[in-house]
Order: C-alpha cells, then structure tokens, then sequence
C-alpha cells in the first residue's frame, strides 16, 4: 500500500465509522480542529503510556505495545489532516527536508553540534 492509499482509506474508514469526523455543519474550520485536538489527544495517550511504564506501572513489553498503539492512533489522524487539508505528503516532506538540510548541513559543515551546542549562547537559540 502506498502512503497516498493509506491516508485515502484512513479517511474513508473515518466516513464510516465515526461519521461526524469527516466533516462538520460548522465548517471546514471547526472541522480541523477536531482532527487536531484528537491528535493532540492521541499524543497525549501515547506520553501517557510511556509515563506509567517510566513510574513503574507496566513492563518494558507493555509500554511498547501500548505506546506503538498510541502511535499508531497518531499516525491515523496525521492521515486524515492530511486527507482533510489536500497536502501532497511526498512533495511536503521533500519541501521540508530540503528546507531542513540547508538550515542544518550548514551547522554540521562549520563544526557546530547542534545538539551540544543547544541552549548557549544567541546563535544555538536561534537555530
């Protein structure tokens, strides 16, 4: 299955199981902000699975599987945004990366550790 397939039958699996998902009387507007407060909530249970695992609640095997779920969860709703709001995933992604390669190619060419480097001084914040 390829990625556009993917998020095609995410979304036509959210028309039929949960069929105030896919569009709402109020308008596109309150209709992203559904998808994104579920997102958020997805993430949200996703940390918190992690959580019970890091405070002793649950196995190394539990907190993967139940996180993974979660993830998954994310994932979906990530599609349907996608699906909802029309982005070409492939062509963002490349836009990004593209994006992101000349900001960060330019710190790993100069020596600088972006990761040790973060938080000190003006030019690590801005970066």
């Amino acid at each position: 299955m390829t990625l556009d397939e993917i998020i095609d039958q995410c979304w036509e699996d959210s028309g039929k199981w949960f069929p105030f998902n896919t569009g709402t009387p109020a308008g596109e507007d309150a209709h992203i902000t559904f998808l994104l407060l579920a997102l958020a909530g997805e993430v949200g249970e996703a940390c918190n699975e992690w959580k019970k695992f890091l405070r002793g609640s649950g196995s190394w095997a539990e907190a993967l599987e139940k996180t993974d779920e979660e993830l998954i969860d994310v994932f979906i709703y990530l599609c349907n945004l996608f699906y909802a709001r029309g982005i070409n995933v492939e062509a963002a992604y490349a836009r990004k990366r593209a994006f992101n390669q000349q900001r960060f190619d330019r710190n790993t060419s100069a020596g600088v550790d972006v990761v040790a480097d973060h938080g000190k001084g003006s030019e690590a914040s801005s970066q």
